[in-house]
């Protein structure tokens, strides 16, 4: 936001982008098992050991459990007309009107938008 309406070389965006370290350290954690944790070492290992145990590869629930779960489950239909409408070719006031609905000063995002 400061960056887009205001002045390029100012010292507050400067200060932004390089503000004391201070900031961004962290100085200890508590693991889960009680223990304060203060060297840089440490606390790198136990993110370390905290994230390969988050991301770890749980085993799948049982089938048996989830088939009764998922065929309870009435998903909606996209009726004929809408999905005929859906399938239609995008027209050139439908671009016109996506790139007039656009905000001014920004870049695309992923989709192109």
């Amino acid at each position: 936001r400061i960056y887009g309406w205001g002045d390029k070389s100012g010292k507050l965006l400067h200060w932004l982008a390089t503000r004391p370290m201070a900031n961004r350290i962290i100085p200890e954690i508590l693991e889960d098992s009680g223990s304060l944790v203060k060297t840089s070492a440490e606390i790198a290992h136990s993110f370390a050991s905290y994230y390969t145990r988050l991301y770890a590869k749980h085993p799948r629930p049982a089938i048996e459990r989830e088939t009764p779960l998922l065929n309870d489950i009435t998903l909606p239909r996209v009726s004929p007309e809408a999905r005929n409408r859906l399938e239609e070719a995008i027209s050139l006031a439908e671009i016109s009107s996506a790139i007039a609905s656009l905000a001014t000063g920004k870049t695309p995002g992923p989709d192109g938008f």
